[in-house]
């Protein structure tokens, strides 16, 4: 029995990295269909959730270093964890949270090795997606060019605009 929970504790650590991110949470009243659309959100932006207990969680926190004590953990506990991207994971926790309320709560976790309280992450789930920064970028590049193009649309089209009223008298 020791064995496995070793491999137990060895699995949940390999999947903790607080340089990339990680959410706990806590979970009630889902049901299976419920939680299995969860599941098919989180693998589709490149998450996944892992059910684990309190005293092993709490194991593994004491020896990667994290700051987690037995009072902020309680209820059903889940972790989200991603090796892609950390802001993706948490905007489908929180539209999966807003479609099913009282389901989901957000205890806290960890973002670029800094330990993060709920309304942190919840913070976090407004930022803009690397897409959408890269939008808003080119957007940037694109406005100043538009004013120009503009401006020397209207110059062209006031001389035509000029001759043609010149031409009418």
């Amino acid at each position: 029995m020791l064995a496995e929970k070793e491999l137990l504790l060895d699995e949940i650590k390999s999947k903790i990295d607080p340089k990339l991110g990680f959410i706990v949470m806590k979970y009630q009243n889902l049901t299976a269909n419920a939680m299995s659309d969860f599941r098919r959100d989180m693998l589709i932006c490149g998450g996944d959730i892992f059910i684990f207990k309190k005293r092993i969680f709490l194991k593994v926190a004491k020896d990667l270093n994290l700051k987690y004590n037995s009072k902020e953990l309680d209820g059903h506990l889940a972790f989200l964890y991603t090796k892609k991207s950390f802001v993706e994971v948490i905007k489908a926790l929180y539209k999966f949270k807003k479609e099913n309320i009282d389901t989901v709560e957000v205890i806290g976790g960890y973002f670029e090795d800094n330990k993060c309280t709920s309304n942190e992450v919840e913070e976090i789930s407004t930022l803009p997606t690397q897409d959408e920064m890269r939008a808003q970028l080119l957007g940037l590049f694109v406005s100043p060019i538009s004013g120009v193009l503009g401006l020397f649309n209207s110059i062209l089209t006031g001389v035509i605009y000029c001759l043609d009223n010149k031409q009418k008298d």
